[in-house]
């Protein structure tokens, strides 16, 4: 069943940049060109206008673009929205940055071919995506746009069945776990399936609403319908601004780009969940509504305001494939499992893909590269070892290369010069990508490398204290119901477990002045920067009774000093904002009212409302609404009277609230001072601080209030806690800090301290923080005083374990302000040991300042201070203090820094491999906010480009991964330090996609030149037609023919002909591909003499010559699909001639021995049965025998109790060759007196060619001898030759008519001359005899005819060409049981297969693997048959000709013409099984029947037949005797010539000289007019001329005329019947009996013969004259 398909209007790609869009444009044309795409779909690649409009923008922007070219296409003139609604449209996202390829995830191949990918191609995610999208996913959906992602992979199961839905949008989802889903989108759907909401990035526990019964969520899988109606609306946003800026409209007018997400921005307002408010204030709108700038926000409110209005109407249906998966492939890991995992095989029907480890690639040593890898697009050549599991794509390997297991390895090329062995590492990662680098305007290669382990851009956290926590709580609460001691029980373990993880009365001290000091000095900075805020931290972090593993968020208190807050009127402060705490009956107990106060006046009412925050309640006061600061802090979500903040990767969640400080303690709460409780508290002291510290009023009112709006919580929960004393412990912190920006920036002038910042660092001194000594250490260093920072380590070190050291920068949770950095890098520019990893100083300039602890600083800077002092042993004990302390201290804080300033310490010790160890270590340790950079491997500048001397590439890779050693000059790192470097990230931003792509269809056109050259050299049956359909749109022919051109060339023995044919015929392949449609049919002349130099040199068997010419004339014939044709009509001629050359190797099987002569005036009659194949025919055929092997199961028939073909010879006294051609009514006479009447034998127009051709055959005649015929004749025989051929057959039967009559023809004519063989040599002088007469054939005729009975002929595939037969021995019984079987049926009809056997051959040629399948079931056929024949189960062999002839109709299509149809038809009820004979298309048929009864059932029902037109039943049976040889003494008249029938039709053309009986072996092939045959050695056979030279040449002479002659095509070849040509230069021919039109012909034919022979005897004076002035001149 086909399968049903969506019919795209058009298919849309959106593109980053301009440069992008031009190549993807070309791929997607590609695409459609190779079928992969409707021929009818548009197709347009669209850039994203100006900069980065986001996903919804850029699908606003696509459909507006579309929709403009389908108005025109439409033959509007100005854009019209109809055109939507009776569109398919498919709009492509092309994908983020991918790390693992640079053309992205929708250019990664697969490993996969599609069954019916013709032409051939690499398979791409974009391309199984937009087949599953196409045959699956939409098929049900009305007209609309649907748009998709390419960064995800996709399943849907073949089965699974698309619960679609008519609806407005429909969002495609699968399910998935919450945990996967959380970072890529979830929806939150009704009971009836719509969309309510879409979250992204929210915890698990945020997702619990969404979850469905089995826990799963439905997961976003950015692929989205729009209806017409809803993709109209979309259209017209791009003539609404501010909407218009997302679109090249918008940029064109020159309004600033907007951003737009399809999710948050587009797709948003139409869930039902979502309020206007939250979607308007960009609460709802994702990344895109937080990343604008302050001056832009009123502008994306204006759009998400139309947004909100125009798409609210609309609903979200979910489409939700419960087979489903979606996954969106980010790490290595992820992308091989893409690769390796057959995954996508399932969403369509089976057989549609074939998946296989090795896909377009060549191996040479297979067994060095292990099963499980999987290697695509590449080329491994002979010493390339590849480990297991593996994967090899877009490469050439060459030289000796290992890859070890587990690896990947892209696009890498090496060297095949080179001697040593490149080793790669387990399970590591290279990628070499094309690159275009504008200051050098050029395209460069550049090699990236990591570990398969590495995540390249996360650092993955794992808090075990969590883990602990849980598995012991539940463990205790398990026993809860069980165990009285429960609680005990449960207490001490948490007890336990606490303190194993730090929270214990020490931690909680330290986080509580931790937190407390974070505070203070955040104060500090806002009063140093005039902000006149307060914050204040709360909860469970500045309790101190936290951990990490809990993630407990931030509580601050955020006091805005703007407001005086007061309870009684004393408190008013004039000129300030002061507001009046009520509490009454409206308010809720522990809330209060605030009033606006006059501020010059304190008794003056208040009249007017100065703004929309505040309100005039019933009593005329002017109250202020808790709403005030809503929205103050970007991005925060409302949480009652909190700002609720999501923290990102490396910062807290954090709650914030708006206070105001009022000075005076609640009087609500007054009686709390009064009261003494137990243990009496509150204690006097706390009294007394709680009077001072006042309270706060927080914007949030009670739930159950008439007002929430207006009602302001009272809050006693803070108080200022010890300011002065914080500052007094962090003044030297800071004092320090500010000495070393002095100093650093001094440095930076003038390489000196200025005295201003050492009085700065000295007054830090004091401080317990010893960094602030390190810090001095670290100046002086800087200036080169390395004697004093020398001392000053010492000194630290000898004191440093004498104080706590406690760390308060906060790091670990989020980057650090400038205030809080420790030190500037001493390893800077300036110093010798080079930054391992560049930065760019104008993004990350703040990457300048560093964090780390003091010990492990201390040590690197005694080493650095050692090494320039040159004591190395203290350099090697600082270097090892360093590591000791890395490794063991585990309270070491950033050790991400100390790992990698360990890493420095590595590199200058030369020890690379350790060093990118430990950074690989630094960077797994702290994603965010490295030491050296905000760095990663995807970020780090680690890769070299080019080096301004030397060369740098792969060396420096391997000796990044420690594959390569460096010498004693470090020469290496030096080339990478001085190298210019890139990051990963920095490589695929440069990607040049056009120069990637070419380079990876160059690799697949290479990998074809190998495997063509491959099956050609080794005989594989393996086609290419595919590749060349393939080359011909890529552009890639001219290396594919220069590929077959060296091989044909390379083909320089007799016994290589037939590789060298299939290679002529693979161009003709090619060049016809190139034609297409345009060019015309394939089969024509082929003998334009342009060629004729050509097909004179392969003549003469110099293949290499011949070839070469032939490339050199089929330049010129490239320009036109007609030239393309008859090009490769010539090629198809060429290759026919060397098919010739590989089957006359069988006449090294043609034996003759000497006997006594027939006496002169005796006949010897030959006489043969015909014969039917039964099984196995084609493969009989050359170049199939030689190439595949045959089989065919033949039988030799009596016809009428007669055998039908036959030829007797007599010697004659008159020294001539006298040849008669017997006809049903006529004869036919040709009289051949010179040597020159016997050289158009080849020609098998000509009458008595066979003939002819079997004097040359059999050796009686020798065209090269000096002697002239009569001199031949008399010296050898006495006399001439007298020679009859006749068939009693219908024209065209069908029957083997041609190679049986070549059979008995040499039989007669051996036996007359005295000469002998044995069947075997004869059935091959049979073969050899046909290539000399240029009609080709196979050898099932012959084997039919000469044997006779039942035979199973057998060769095999190899040269030289030799057949076996195999003597069946039938039982008579079973002979005659097939005698009362067998039906011979003439049709009525001649066989018009003419062209049957080109087409055959070409299909072989391209190795259609349905004929090559088919070959070999013909063979195994004709065994099987022949083995059903011994055993006589006649009905077995019925179902053999059955299946044979269904066989013949694969091989031959069109070879059953509708009349044949009807006659099998009828007799089908009678028959075992029936086939015709040969290849079909009329003449004869054979029918097996069921027994004798339904024999004569068949003949009536035949004769029965109305409208016959000439079918006709005859007699036959089994001739078990085949060639029958008698001798005649004299001729007493009682031999009877051409005794026929009155009811057998004429026969009036002999069947060798006619085209039509020739296609069930082959045809002929066409000559060049006047080019004669040529023999080995360069002789020709029609002269007996002198050699003619291999470099002669013939087409530089001037053709002279011919007129009169009537020619088809341009040139190419000569049209003649045989009823008007006769052999040239034969005058005496009889012409008694001849038409007026036969005789007109002939006389052209001698007029034309002569001309010829002129010409060719002035070329032959002309290279006479030449190598005479050559000589002299010599």
């Amino acid at each position: 069943m086909e399968t049903k398909k969506v019919k795209w209007t058009a298919i849309v790609i959106t593109s980053p940049n301009k440069e992008w869009s031009h190549t993807l444009q070309r791929e997607l044309e590609l695409r459609q060109a190779k079928g992969y795409i409707d021929k009818e779909a548009f197709l347009l690649a669209v850039e994203d206008p100006k900069a980065y409009v986001g996903s919804g923008g850029a699908t606003i922007n696509a459909l507006l673009t579309v929709t403009e070219y389908i108005s025109a296409q439409k033959g509007y003139s100005v854009l019209t929205t109809e055109v939507l609604r009776d569109s398919n449209i498919l709009i492509l996202h092309n994908g983020r940055t991918y790390a693992y390829d640079a053309c992205g995830r929708p250019f990664t191949t697969l490993p996969v071919k599609l069954s019916i990918q013709d032409p051939d191609g690499l398979t791409c995610m974009i391309d199984v995506l937009v087949k599953l999208i196409t045959e699956k996913i939409a098929v049900k959906a009305s007209p609309g746009v649907w748009v998709s992602s390419t960064d995800m992979i996709l399943t849907v199961p073949y089965n699974a069945e698309i619960p679609w839905e008519e609806c407005n949008v429909c969002a495609i989802t699968v399910p998935s776990t919450p945990g996967y889903c959380r970072h890529h989108g979830v929806y939150k759907l009704n009971d009836q399936g719509f969309v309510e909401d879409i979250l992204y990035k929210e915890t698990i526990k945020n997702l619990d609403v969404c979850e469905r019964k089995d826990g799963t969520v439905p997961m976003v899988c950015a692929m989205v319908y729009f209806s017409a109606e809803v993709s109209e609306t979309l259209l017209s946003f791009c003539i609404k601004p501010p909407l218009d800026a997302c679109t090249y409209m918008g940029v064109d007018s020159g309004v600033s780009p907007i951003k737009l997400s399809l999710f948050f921005d587009v797709m948003l307002p139409m869930c039902s969940g979502v309020n206007a408010r939250d979607f308007r204030s960009g609460a709802r709108s994702g990344s895109y509504g937080k990343d604008v700038a302050v001056g832009d926000i009123k502008t994306m409110r204006q759009a998400r305001t139309i947004l909100w209005d125009d798409l609210h109407k609309y609903k979200i249906k979910a489409c939700m494939i419960e087979d489903g998966t979606c996954i969106f492939p980010h790490t290595i890991q992820e992308h091989k499992k893409n690769i390796q995992d057959r995954f996508m095989e399932q969403c369509f029907p089976e057989g549609t893909f074939r998946w296989q480890n090795w896909t377009h690639s060549h191996i040479q040593n297979t067994d060095q590269v292990d099963e499980s890898t999987t290697v695509i697009n590449s080329v491994v050549g002979e010493n390339v070892i590849v480990g297991p599991k593996c994967i090899i794509t877009h490469c050439n390997l060459q030289g000796h290369v290992t890859i070890g297991k587990d690896s990947f390895i892209s696009g890498l090329v090496t060297d095949p010069q080179s001697t040593e062995r490149l080793s790669f590492a387990d399970s590591i990662i290279v990628q070499c990508n094309t690159i275009f680098v504008p200051m050098l305007g050029k395209s460069i290669h550049v090699t990236t490398t990591h570990g398969r382990f590495d995540n390249i851009e996360v650092s993955l956290r794992r808090d075990t204290c969590l883990i602990l926590v849980k598995r012991l709580v539940s463990s205790s609460m398990g026993r809860m119901f069980q165990e009285p001691d429960y609680r005990e029980n449960l207490s001490l373990a948490l007890s336990e477990v606490l303190d194993d993880i730090g929270v214990n009365e020490r931690m909680v001290m330290r986080r509580r002045r931790h937190l407390m000091l974070r505070e203070t000095m955040g104060n500090i900075m806002f009063r140093l920067t005039d902000i006149n805020v307060t914050n204040y931290h709360l909860g469970s972090q500045s309790e101190g009774t936290t951990t990490r593993g809990l993630h407990s968020d931030i509580d601050i208190l955020v006091c805005l000093h703007r407001y005086n807050i007061i309870q009684d009127w004393s408190q008013w402060e004039h000129g300030k904002f002061n507001y009046l705490m009520i509490q009454d009956e409206n308010t809720t107990p522990g809330y209060c009212f605030l009033q606006l106060l006059h501020p010059y006046a304190p008794y003056l009412p208040v009249t007017v409302i100065p703004d929309e925050h505040h309100i005039n309640d019933r009593s005329g006061r002017i109250l202020l609404k808790n709403t005030r600061y809503n929205g103050l802090i970007p991005g925060a979500i409302d949480h009652g009277p909190s700002n609720a903040l999501q923290g990102q990767h490396g910062y807290y969640d954090m709650d914030s609230v708006i206070a105001f400080h009022c000075k005076s303690w609640p009087q609500s709460a007054s009686s709390w001072l009064d009261r003494q409780g137990i243990g009496r508290w509150p204690t006097q002291e706390m009294k007394r601080y709680a009077v001072r510290t006042g309270c706060f009023v927080v914007a949030t009112g009670s739930k159950v209030s008439e007002y929430p709006e207006l009602e302001w919580r009272i809050s006693t929960s803070l108080t200022e806690r010890l300011e002065q004393a914080a500052f007094k412990f962090l003044a030297p912190f800071l004092f320090t800090t500010y000495g070393s920006i002095l100093a650093s920036s001094s440095i930076g002038e003038n390489n000196q301290v200025s005295p201003q910042a050492l009085v700065w660092l000295l007054d830090g001194l004091n401080s317990d923080i010893w960094n602030s000594r390190l810090k001095l250490a670290s100046v002086f260093y800087s200036t080169g005083d390395m004697e004093k920072a020398e001392l000053i380590l010492t000194h630290t070190e000898q004191q440093y374990y004498s104080y706590p050291v406690f760390p308060i920068c906060r790091c670990e949770d989020m980057p650090p302000p400038a205030v809080t950095a420790e030190f500037k890098r001493v390893c800077g520019e300036q110093s010798e040991d080079y930054d391992m990893i560049h930065r760019d100083e104008d993004e990350d300039y703040w990457m300048d300042w560093a964090v780390v602890d003091s010990l492990p600083f201390l040590y690197f800077l005694q080493y650095k201070i050692y090494s320039h002092l040159q004591r190395h042993e203290d350099k090697q004990q600082a270097l090892s203090k360093l590591i000791r302390t890395i490794e063991t201290d585990k309270n070491l804080r950033h050790r991400e820094t100390a790992l990698n300033i360990l890493g420095q310490c590595m590199e200058q010790e030369n020890r690379p491999q350790q060093a990118l160890n430990y950074y690989l270590l630094s960077l797994q340790q702290r994603q965010r906010n490295n030491e050296a950079d905000d760095q990663n491997i995807f970020t780090a500048q680690l890769f070299p480009v080019f080096h301004a001397k030397d060369t740098v590439g792969l060396q420096e890779i391997l000796w990044l991964q420690g594959a390569v050693t460096d010498n004693d000059d470090r020469d290496i790192l030096r080339r990478w330090r001085s190298s210019w470097r890139l990051s990963m990230k920095d490589i695929h931003s440069l990607t040049d996609l056009k120069g990637e792509l070419e380079s990876r269809k160059l690799l697949f056109y290479t990998v074809g030149q190998h495997d063509i050259t491959k099956a050609l050299l080794q005989q594989e049956n393996k086609g290419f037609r595919v590749l060349y359909n393939s080359a011909v749109i890529d552009g890639y022919t001219q290396l594919l023919l220069n590929t077959l051109d060296t091989v044909g060339e390379g083909s320089d023995s007799e016994l290589q002909a037939g590789m060298a044919a299939r290679t002529l015929a693979n161009i003709a392949d090619v060049l016809g591909c190139m034609a297409g449609p345009k060019g015309g049919l394939r089969s024509g002349p082929a003998a334009n003499t342009a060629w004729a130099k050509a097909f004179q040199l392969l003549e003469k068997r110099n293949i290499k010559g011949g070839i070469e010419a032939l490339a050199k004339e089929r330049s010129k014939w490239l320009d036109r699909p007609d030239t393309l044709i008859r090009a490769a009509r010539h090629y198809e001629g060429a290759a026919q001639i060397l098919i010739r050359h590989a089957v006359m190797t069988a006449k090294q099987f043609f034996k003759l021995q000497d006997e006594t002569p027939v006496s002169h005036g005796s006949w010897v009659l030959a006489e043969c049965p015909a014969r039917i194949d039964i099984a196995g025919g084609w493969s009989d055929t050359p170049p199939i025998t030689y190439e595949h092997g045959g089989a065919v199961t033949t039988v030799g028939l009596l016809i009428e109790g007669k055998r039908p073909i036959g030829a007797k010879t007599r010697r004659i006294d008159e020294p001539n060759l006298v040849l008669v051609l017997h006809g049903s009514s006529e004869q036919k006479q040709v009289v051949c007196k010179e040597i020159s009447d016997l050289a158009d034998y080849y020609n098998p127009h000509t009458p008595g060619a066979l003939l002819k051709a079997a004097f040359v055959c059999a050796e009686i005649i020798d065209l090269k001898s000096s002697q002239t015929l009569k001199e031949q004749l008399e010296t050898k025989y006495q006399g001439g030759f007298e020679l009859h051929s006749w068939t009693n057959l219908p024209h065209g039967s069908g029957l083997g008519t041609s190679s049986i009559l070549a059979g008995v023809v040499m039989a007669s004519l051996l036996k007359a001359a005295g000469k002998s063989c044995d069947t075997t040599s004869l059935l091959h002088a049979v073969l050899y005899l046909e290539q000399l007469l240029t009609t080709g054939g196979g050898w099932q005729d012959q084997i039919g005819g000469l044997t006779g009975g039942v035979k199973l002929g057998l060769s095999e595939a190899k040269l030289p060409l030799f057949v076996e037969v195999v003597d069946l021995k039938i039982k008579p019984e079973i002979i005659q049981a097939f005698n009362e079987r067998i039906v011979l049926i003439y049709t009525g009809k001649t066989r018009l297969a003419r062209n049957l056997l080109q087409d055959v051959l070409r299909n072989w040629y391209a190795r259609n693997p349905q004929i090559v399948e088919t070959e070999d079931k013909l063979v195994q056929l004709a065994k099987d048959c022949a083995k059903f024949f011994q055993e006589g189960a006649l009905e077995k062999v019925g179902e053999c000709m059955d299946k044979y002839w269904q066989m013949k109709k694969t091989m031959a299509p069109g070879c059953e013409p509708e009349f044949v149809s009807k006659i099998m038809s009828a007799v089908r009820p009678h028959a075992l099984g029936m086939c015709m004979a040969g290849a079909g298309g009329g003449g004869f048929m054979y029918v097996l029947a069921r027994d004798h009864e339904s024999q004569k059932n068949i003949r009536n029902l035949i004769d029965s037949m109305e409208s016959s037109d000439g079918t006709k039943v005859y007699d036959t049976c089994i001739d078990e005797e085949g060639l029958n040889i008698t001798v005649i003494e004299e001729d007493d008249g009682s031999l009877t010539v051409s005794e026929v029938d009155e009811d057998m039709h004429d026969y009036y053309n002999q069947p060798e000289t006619l085209l039509e009986d020739i296609p069930e072996t082959t045809e002929p092939v066409p000559v060049v007019v006047g080019i004669p045959l040529i023999d080995a050695d360069g002789i020709s056979m029609a002269t007996g001329g002198a050699p003619l030279g291999a470099t002669e040449e013939i087409s530089d002479a001037k053709v002279p005329e011919v007129s009169g002659i009537t020619g088809s095509g341009d040139g190419d070849g000569v049209t003649m019947t045989t009823d008007d040509v006769t052999a040239s230069g034969t005058s005496e021919l009889p012409t008694a009996g001849l038409s007026a039109n036969t005789l007109a012909a002939l006389d052209k034919a001698k007029d034309m013969q002569k001309q010829l022979d002129e010409f060719f005897k002035q070329g032959r004076e002309q290279k006479c004259q030449e190598e005479t002035v050559e000589d002299e001149s010599s």
